[in-house]
């Protein structure tokens, strides 16, 4: 398994400006450990408010935090150990989701919607002979020629308040010499997209306001999909999701 990437989104109320303040907080709570790619916030009212007026990067370029007027973004590449190890994976973005908290805290007191996902790969020696099955079978309704690409999408409702998306495709490689995306061999490997968010926010259900602790429940959720779920039907067990 190859932990690929993971990336959150806070949403609220468009606030006017990041002012010399409130800049200043989010550096003290970014600490060190980033460098500014943006030096000062960026004050342009003629832009879209979820256009970015300050982001931040990791000083070894694996986590980037967007902040707009209306949102923070977060977004990890993983590499090394932490790409092989989805506990040490898991660790570093419960890490950076708690500052991704803490910046929107000082941006907007009430909150609209939030998000987190995971991209999973799973290499061709990892995937039972089981669940490749099933996929023939999924084929076999529609036509007898060798299945080549594979995306299929389940959406579940959690708690009531939470969408689960878990979506089942063909990994794909960068084709750096043609500069262009390509779908692999669909028995070179499985992609796996896990996207947790609040149902709610996300349906802009007139007079809902989520909280940015839901943020910690979307993980609990994404530890058990991948840990309890994902793993287990890959490798052949019968799961319900």
């Amino acid at each position: 398994m190859k932990i690929l990437n993971s990336s959150c989104a806070v949403k609220f109320k468009r606030i006017l400006l990041i002012d010399v303040k409130i800049y200043s907080k989010i550096q003290s709570i970014l600490g060190t450990s980033f460098k500014d790619l943006l030096p000062t916030p960026f004050q342009d009212n003629n832009l879209p408010p979820d256009i970015p007026r300050y982001t931040a990067k990791s000083y070894y370029g694996h986590t980037e935090i967007s902040v707009a007027l209306n949102q923070v973004l977060l977004q990890i590449n993983f590499d090394g150990e932490y790409k092989k190890d989805y506990n040490i994976a898991a660790e570093y973005i419960k890490e950076k989701l708690d500052l991704v908290k803490k910046v929107a805290t000082v941006l907007s007191e009430s909150f609209d919607f939030s998000g987190l996902s995971v991209n999973i790969q799973f290499d061709e020696n990892e995937i039972s002979q089981e669940f490749i099955s099933a996929l023939n079978k999924q084929k076999e309704f529609m036509c007898s020629k060798p299945l080549f690409e594979f995306d299929h999408k389940f959406t579940f409702i959690q708690d009531k308040y939470d969408y689960i998306n878990i979506r089942f495709s063909n990994p794909v490689e960068t084709i750096t010499k043609h500069e262009k995306i390509e779908l692999m061999d669909l028995q070179k490997g499985i992609s796996v997209f896990i996207d947790i968010n609040d149902r709610h926010g996300f349906n802009f259900k007139k007079g809902y306001q989520s909280s940015i602790d839901i943020i910690d429940k979307h993980f609990r959720n994404l530890n058990n999909v991948v840990k309890n779920k994902i793993t287990k039907i890959i490798s052949g067990e019968q799961v319900n999701l």
